[in-house]
C-alpha cells in the first residue's frame, strides 16, 4: 500500500505554502519600515513556522514507509507509527530523497537502538523501584502543603531522590531506563502542580485540561484545573508514604489518567486529560492493547476531542513562548521538548488543526467537517448527510461502502460541526 493521493496532495501543498510564505515574509521584512503592521509580519511568522512543523512532520511519516518491510498487524497498540525500515532514519533522512516517490507500505518498529521510543517506558521487563525508609517518607511528609503548589516541595524532593540513584554507574539498562523517565516525569508534574509561568509544559497541559473541560461544558476556572493537579499529587506521594517505595511510570501515569476521568473527582475524559498527548503508549491496565492511545481512538467522541484541544493548546503555546518570549522556539520543539509518544501522523493533525484554527478556517481548533482525512460528505436536498467518498490520483470520486467507517465518519463530522469555530470553548483564555 503506497502514499494515498490525499497524503501525496498535502506534502506538495505543504511544501508550495511553505515556499510562497517564505517569500512574502522576506518582502515584509525587507519592506521599508512601518510599511506592514508588525501584528501582520507576527502573523506570517507564525503561519510559516507551523507549515514548516507540519511538513517535517508529514514527510517523516513518508520516509518511515518501505516496501521490504511487512506491515504493523491490525490492532497494534502503536498508534500507526512505522519504522524507516533501515533505510531512512527518524530525524537523519537523506534530503535528497523524495518521500512522496518512495513506493512503500507501513514496517514493523526498530528496536530502540534504533533511536524509535519504545512502546512505554515501563511495563515492558523487570526494573527495580526507588525505596524510602521512615526518615524519608517522614521528609516527604513535611514538604506536603495545600492549594496551588500543595505539592511543588514533595515533587522536588521526590526528583532529588531519583537524580541521586541515577548517579549510580551500576544501574542496569532498564532501570537507567525508567528512573530518566521518572526524572523528566516528576520535574515537569513540579512546574505544573506550581503553575510555573516560564514552563512551556505546565502551560500546555494545563490549556489541555482547561480545554477538555470546556469543550464537554464542564466547571474550567483555575481552583478546578489546581484540583486536579493536587489529585495526582495526593495519589503519587500517598503511594510513596504507603508503600515505601516510587511507583513505576506505568503506575503513575494510569493513576494519572484514571484519577482524572473518574467522574467524582476529576470530571475529565480521557481525550481530554492533560497527559495523553506526552504518554499515548503507557497501559492502562493488564488487558494487552490497552494503552491511552488505544481509548482515544476507539472512540470517534475522544478522538477528535483530544486532537482539537491539544491544538488549541499548541497554537496558545506558542503565541504565548514564541512570539512574545522565546523567538527560537518552534511548534515542533515545544512537541519533541514535551517528550510526545503520540504517534506522527496525528502530531501531524494536531499541528493542521492549530493553523486552522489561528487562521479563522471553517470548524477552527475543531476542524473542516467537510474534509476528515480526505473524505467528504455527499448531502441531500436538506443538507443531511447521506454519505462519504474519497478522490483517487485521477480526482475520480470513490464511495466509502464499509459500514463501520460511515459510521465513524458521521459521528466525526457531527461533533465537528457542533463543536466549531462559533463554540465557546474555541475562544477560552
Amino acid at each position: 500500500m503506497g502514499l494515498s493521493s490525499y497524503q501525496i496532495s498535502e506534502i506538495l501543498y505543504l511544501r508550495s505554502m511553505v515556499t510562497a510564505e517564505t517569500e512574502r515574509l522576506k518582502l515584509m521584512r525587507s519592506a521599508p519600515p512601518n510599511t506592514y503592521p508588525r501584528m501582520e509580519i507576527r502573523k506570517v511568522e507564525l503561519g510559516l513556522d507551523f507549515n514548516r512543523s507540519r511538513l517535517r512532520v508529514m514527510e517523516e511519516v513518508a520516509r518511515k514507509y518501505d516496501a521490504n518491510q511487512p506491515r504493523v498487524p491490525a490492532g497494534n497498540p502503536d498508534g500507526g507509527q512505522w519504522t524507516d525500515g533501515g533505510r531512512f532514519g527518524s530525524f537523519r533522512s537523506s534530503p535528497s530523497v523524495d518521500p512522496i516517490k518512495t513506493d512503500a507500505t507501513s514496517a514493523q518498529r526498530r528496536s530502540n537502538n534504533g533511536r524509535v521510543k519504545p512502546a512505554s517506558y515501563s511495563g515492558r521487563g523487570q526494573h527495580s523501584n526507588l525505596e524510602f525508609n521512615e526518615s524519608q517518607k517522614a521528609e516527604l511528609r513535611s514538604k506536603i502543603g495545600s492549594g496551588k503548589g500543595a505539592y511543588v516541595e514533595a515533587y522536588k524532593y521526590l526528583h532529588q531522590q531519583v537524580q541521586n540513584r541515577l548517579q549510580n554507574p551500576g544501574l542496569s539498562i532498564m532501570d537507567r531506563k525508567e528512573f530518566e523517565a521518572q526524572e523528566f516525569w516528576l520535574r515537569k508534574a513540579g512546574e505544573i502542580n506550581a503553575d510555573d509561568p516560564n514552563s512551556q509544559a505546565s502551560f500546555f497541559i494545563r490549556n489541555v485540561t482547561r480545554n477538555g473541560l470546556r469543550f464537554d461544558g464542564m466547571p474550567f476556572d483555575p481552583v478546578k484545573i489546581q484540583a486536579n493537579s493536587n489529585l495526582i499529587g495526593e495519589h503519587v506521594m500517598g503511594s510513596v508514604l504507603q508503600d515505601g517505595k516510587l511507583p513505576s511510570m506505568q503506575e503513575i501515569i494510569a493513576k494519572d489518567a484514571l484519577s482524572a476521568t473518574d467522574q467524582e473527582r476529576g470530571h475529565q475524559t480521557i481525550g481530554g486529560w492533560g497527559g495523553a498527548f506526552n504518554y499515548w503508549d503507557i497501559p492502562l491496565s493488564n488487558e494487552i492493547g490497552d494503552t491511552v492511545g488505544s481509548r482515544i481512538s476507539k472512540y470517534p467522541a475522544e478522538y477528535e476531542k483530544f486532537i482539537s484541544v491539544n491544538a488549541k493548546a499548541l497554537a496558545d503555546t506558542v503565541r504565548k513562548f514564541r512570539l512574545d518570549r522565546y523567538p527560537e522556539n518552534s511548534a515542533q520543539a515545544i512537541i519533541q521538548g514535551l517528550n510526545a509518544q503520540v504517534p506522527a501522523k496525528i502530531k501531524s493533525d494536531i499541528l493542521d488543526r492549530a493553523i486552522d484554527g489561528i487562521n479563522g478556517e471553517r470548524g477552527g481548533f475543531a476542524g473542516d467537517p467537510n474534509n476528515i482525512d480526505g473524505y467528504r460528505p455527499r448531502f441531500d436536498e436538506n443538507d443531511n448527510v447521506i454519505g462519504w467518498f474519497s478522490r483517487d490520483k485521477r480526482l475520480k470520486e470513490i464511495d466509502v461502502t464499509d459500514g463501520s467507517k460511515i459510521e465513524r465518519l458521521n459521528m466525526r463530522y457531527h461533533i465537528r460541526q457542533s463543536k466549531g469555530e462559533f463554540h465557546p470553548w474555541q475562544n477560552a483564555d
